[in-house]
């Protein structure tokens, strides 16, 4: 008795234990077709979530997956398509219709360097804005980098009105190459002199220093990028200013040269023979001071007029400037005209929407050394 009590005992645990598996395990199956052509979807990937067990469907969009609970869930995947995750429970089949997941253009944006905060950005990137700009009466856009920007060098490049100065960022890179930076003005690679552009009308100036902030502009950016953006009308009153300044400018320093007397007792002194001009200049008293002939005060002045305006579909734009800047030598002196116009519109009827519809810059300069001055 107690042998069949035994055996009896033996198979109700035994049997509980199968109940209680099968329950636990089971197989799904299932098909996952599109949501919108009803078309079955081959090679997605489903998964029971907090697992790595997964399966992936076949030609027919058919699969099948062994989940360890009726609490499992399943979670169904695919490109293109918006993820979809479903809890088991008591279902056997379960048939999915995945959504297409679809990114319109107006919501994915891709940017070279534009609107971005700057804790985001990965790459060298130092800015001058147009307040840097404007607070000391620069020549030309490349001498407001002066001493603002690290990794930035702009040494004038001579002593001549207009000269204009010579950047290098992070260096000399090549020996025989160019080391020009690239200029990028408005988002349009600029192949002229950036002396050319007026710097009353810019509004902000970046400069791209590593290899990742310059990588979108390939080889032509090798010597670091500099981008330029001007002025611009938009959505305000219309907006008429004048700026002007006037300056003068001196030698800092020269060298402490010898009177008439003081040569005539030098060449005395050292036993060196004496012209007769020397001798007749001498005995009268004649004591030239040639430094004094030479140089003199120079002067430099800008003239600024700017119109700028629009709605909120048009912007305009227009400003003229005239600089002038005479050297300490009097046959040195420099001159520039520079006329822009920008107007710029948008419209949900036009292809081209939020597009620069017109901008034109227009620079004339003029530059007299002392190897033009017309000594006959």
């Amino acid at each position: 008795m107690k042998k069949n009590l035994l055996i009896l005992f033996f198979g109700v645990i035994c049997s509980l234990f199968f109940m209680q598996s099968f329950a636990q395990e089971r197989t799904v199956t299932g098909t996952v077709t599109d949501g919108v052509s009803n078309e079955a979807l081959i090679g997605v990937n489903i998964v029971v979530r907090g697992t790595t067990t997964g399966a992936i469907t076949d030609v027919n969009g058919n699969y099948s997956i062994s989940v360890p609970s009726g609490e499992a869930a399943l979670l169904f995947s695919f490109i293109g398509y918006a993820a979809q995750s479903v809890a088991v429970g008591n279902q056997t089949v379960i048939d999915i219709q995945l959504a297409p997941s679809t990114v319109g253009l107006d919501e994915l944006v891709v940017i070279g360097y534009g609107t971005q905060k700057r804790g985001s950005i990965t790459g060298a990137i130092v800015s001058v804005s147009s307040d840097d700009i404007q607070e000391l009466p620069v020549t030309d856009a490349g001498s407001a980098l002066q001493g603002r920007a690290a990794g930035v060098v702009a040494l004038s490049a001579g002593n001549q009105p207009g000269e204009g100065v010579t950047i290098r960022i992070r260096g000399r890179r090549s020996l025989t190459a160019t080391n020009e930076p690239l200029f990028v003005v408005d988002g349009i690679p600029y192949d002229g002199n950036i002396a050319d552009i007026n710097p009353r009308d810019i509004k902000s100036m970046e400069i791209l220093k590593d290899a990742s902030a310059t990588a979108i502009y390939g080889s032509r950016g090798a010597n670091g990028v500099i981008l330029i953006t001007t002025n611009r009308g938009g959505d305000m009153e219309t907006i008429v200013s004048y700026m002007g300044h006037y300056g003068v400018s001196s030698v800092l320093g020269l060298p402490d040269m010898m009177t008439g007397d003081e040569y005539y007792t030098l060449k005395e002194v050292g036993g060196r023979a004496f012209t007769a001009d020397e001798i007749d200049a001498h005995n009268a008293g004649i004591s030239t001071d040639w430094l004094d002939l030479v140089i003199d005060k120079g002067y430099q002045q800008n003239h600024q007029l700017s119109v700028r305006g629009g709605s909120a579909k048009t912007g305009f734009a227009i400003s003229a400037n005239y600089f002038n800047e005479g050297g300490v030598i009097e046959t040195q002196d420099f001159t520039r005209y520079t006329f822009s116009t920008e107007f710029h519109g948008k419209s949900k009827h036009v292809v081209f929407k939020n597009r620069k519809l017109l901008q034109k810059q227009f620079s004339y300069s003029r530059a007299t050394s002392i190897f033009d001055w017309d000594t006959s």
